[in-house]
């Protein structure tokens, strides 16, 4: 029977086990088990995996700065989670504030965020927004994106499916552009 715990994956193997129990003609009752004496030993073994976890590098989402050079830092992401499979608790790294790097004039930066960790396979929805901040003459981006994580268990192992980007199969980044 299986557990609950969505991290393990658990022996789904169907067993037949035939115990018939004789007395023996000496006063004594005796199991065979499957048509043999048993003695004692492992009848059935039964193997639950716990598969190997993945994480999600989160290098798709760029900003960019027109009118002049970017400091590191200077600019704030947030990625938080909106959906996720029934009864997986969420993950602190879930939730979180990444920043950009450093950048010339008009060029991109990458904002840097902490890996996503994953240990159930399944589909997951985050949002991610651009912090406002209070630099003079900036205009922050009030665009909201949704990435969706699918996470899938290959031979014990779990490991990132797709990552589509406001349900663009062929959206390969979230740009947020400011001036």
């Amino acid at each position: 029977i299986a557990g609950s715990d969505k991290t393990i994956n658990y022996d789904t193997n169907e067993y037949t086990v035939v115990i018939d129990v004789e007395d023996n003609g000496k006063g004594q009752m005796v199991a065979k088990v499957n048509g043999e004496a048993y003695d004692g030993g492992v009848v059935a073994t039964i193997t639950n995996h716990n598969p190997e976890n993945t994480d999600l590098e989160v290098d798709f989402v760029k900003k960019v700065l027109n009118g002049r050079d970017m400091k590191a830092g200077e600019f704030k992401c947030k990625l938080s989670v909106k959906e996720k499979p029934e009864g997986v608790d969420a993950k602190e790294e879930w939730n979180q504030v990444g920043s950009n790097v450093a950048a010339n004039d008009g060029a991109q930066a990458r904002v840097e965020f902490e890996k996503l960790p994953f240990d159930v396979a399944g589909t997951y929805v985050f949002e991610v927004t651009e912090e406002s901040g209070d630099l003079g003459g900036v205009t922050y981006s009030t665009e909201k994106h949704q990435v969706t994580v699918t996470i899938v268990n290959v031979d014990n192992a779990l490991e990132v499916l797709s990552v589509v980007i406001d349900e663009q199969s062929d959206a390969e980044e979230i740009e947020f552009v400011n001036t």
